[in-house]
């Protein structure tokens, strides 16, 4: 029987990919089906702007935050866009899809907003200054891997958090309502007819609060498919 095994991200999370390359690695090695895809809650051309803008990142952080260690400044700088690096080693060869292409607002071929880069620097380090870093009173102080441990740490809280509410949060409810999880599932629509009969697997990586059984979310709208729908949040990783 096909199946769809969704893998959950924290956008800002600096060991993200590591934890995501892990599963996705899992996945595909333990499971007797072929991959038939990966998608990705990204616009392909989004996802390229964004990756080739991560030194500037860099540069940005030491500017602002000019007490964090480089090599935090460069993990989190990475993870501008990070998810979709992962189809270079881990899956050569599988359907890729991007699934917001086409998206007005996330997708740089599909509106006039030509600074979504800056945007998302400034978003980031925006997160950083206002969420992560006072949850961590004596950051600066800390070495580099310690300071890793910890934001691995909250960052895990904040999954465990999050797969624990019986509310949606307002950032998903503006998702929806703004048809975001909708257009991403429109767009695995093509995928999902292929895998009908058959025993494939598809993988889908999204942004955690996506993975919320709630109605609307793309975690709802794939159950409702009748495939089997497996989520792993990013604890579960």
């Amino acid at each position: 029987m096909s199946r769809i095994i969704i893998l959950g991200s924290m956008h800002d999370d600096p060991s993200g990919e590591a934890r995501l390359h892990r599963s996705l690695k899992d996945v595909v090695a333990t499971l007797d089906v072929p991959l038939k895809f990966i998608a990705f809650e990204w616009a392909q051309a989004t996802y390229t702007e964004l990756a080739s803008k991560r030194v500037e990142a860099q540069g940005r952080l030491r500017s602002e935050i000019p007490r964090l260690n480089q090599n935090f400044i460069d993990r989190f700088a990475n993870t501008l866009g990070y998810e979709p690096d992962l189809h270079h080693d881990v899956v050569p060869g599988s359907q890729l899809i991007w699934m917001l292409n086409g998206s007005v607002r996330d997708d740089i071929c599909g509106g006039d907003d030509q600074r979504l880069a800056d945007r998302a620097i400034s978003v980031k380090i925006a997160n950083l200054n206002s969420w992560l870093l006072p949850k961590i009173p004596n950051w600066a102080d800390l070495s580099e891997d310690e300071l890793l441990a910890i934001t691995t740490h909250i960052y895990t809280e904040e999954s465990m958090r999050l797969a624990n509410i019986s509310e949606p949060d307002n950032g998903l409810v503006r998702s929806i309502k703004a048809g975001r999880d909708s257009h991403m599932f429109d767009k695995l629509q093509p995928a999902l007819s292929e895998l009908k009969g058959r025993a494939q697997l598809g993988v889908i990586i999204v942004g955690t609060a996506h993975l919320a059984n709630i109605p609307g979310s793309l975690y709802s709208l794939c159950v409702g498919t009748g495939f089997t729908v497996e989520r792993r949040w990013p604890h579960e990783q």
